[in-house]
């Protein structure tokens, strides 16, 4: 946009008013400081919110649960069988029974086993996949590999102070704010503790030497 030409106005013309609350929840939308977007923050309850939430946990990069779709997740949230991203790891076949494309009569029993094999491979989904699975604001693949290698565990990262966040590479004001505001959020500390009973990595697992065989070795790659 080079500029406005006021010229073209007429007298009828009005200035946009932004709408001011969820068109989903109505709770009362927030623009946060130095940034253009409104945001709607009622992320516990406001329902486009959470079937997202869902959405980006089982995407490729986070738990990778291919076989849920979108769709199945909103019929999931509609029967009121799911309302968090823990209560995937409490699905059986029969809570598809009754939704649309499952069950019986569509012969799709299938397709909700493979939903629930796919749920319980994920539990075996690296400490960062989880981490980054949560869906922290600011904090994407690289930033979660980067605090996984720090801390270690879940644990010690929830307990970490905004000094000793800033201290690791990459880590500025606004991620180390978000993950405070996440670990003090009740709702989520229930959702992490679901999700440890369930069996999910939430500490780094160190690799075993099981061989030195190359050890003081040197290789040289040249050419084709």
């Amino acid at each position: 946009v080079v500029s406005v030409d006021k010229s073209q106005r007429n007298l009828l013309c009005k200035s946009i008013q932004f709408i001011t609350n969820c068109p989903s929840c109505n709770s009362k939308l927030v623009k946060l400081m130095n940034e253009a977007n409104h945001y709607c923050l009622n992320t516990n309850q406001c329902l486009p919110q959470k079937i997202n939430q869902v959405e980006h946990f089982i995407a490729r990069d986070a738990m990778n649960i291919s076989s849920l779709g979108s769709k199945t997740i909103e019929l999931l949230f509609e029967n009121k069988i799911i309302t968090s991203v823990s209560d995937l790891y409490k699905l059986k076949v029969s809570n598809f029974a009754n939704l649309r494309g499952f069950g019986i009569e569509s012969n799709s029993f299938k397709k909700a086993e493979n939903i629930i094999n796919a749920i319980e491979e994920s539990k075996s989904q690296s400490f960062e996949k989880v981490l980054y699975s949560l869906g922290i604001r600011h904090v994407g693949k690289t930033v979660s590999k980067k605090l996984v290698s720090y801390f270690g565990s879940i644990d010690d990262l929830s307990l970490a102070g905004r000094d000793e966040l800033l201290k690791i590479d990459e880590i500025g004001e606004k991620i180390a704010d978000s993950l405070i505001i996440f670990f003090q959020d009740k709702k989520n500390q229930i959702i992490i503790k679901e999700l440890k009973s369930y069996g999910l990595n939430f500490e780094k697992i160190e690799l075993r030497n099981d061989s030195n065989v190359l050890s003081d070795l040197s290789f040289v790659i040249s050419g084709t």
